[in-house]
């Protein structure tokens, strides 16, 4: 059986809007998440899961850093 890690983010929080994407030291909280999930050698696939509703430019870029 395969398994996989799908993380659910949003940018249009009302507290803190775009808070996935926003630095934590030289990192994003995102990214933070993707390299921990990486490192689980039982995963076979890691899925970032956005609203079809929301403006994703700067979600489809952080992957990409991380391969």
């Amino acid at each position: 059986m395969r398994k996989i890690a799908i993380i659910q983010t949003r940018l249009g929080s009302s507290r803190l809007p775009g808070k996935t994407t926003l630095p934590l030291g030289p990192s994003t909280v995102l990214e933070y998440m993707v390299k921990r999930l990486q490192q689980c050698s039982e995963l076979d696939r890691i899925i970032i899961a956005v609203p079809e509703n929301e403006k994703t430019e700067s979600l489809e870029r952080s992957p990409k850093k991380l391969t």
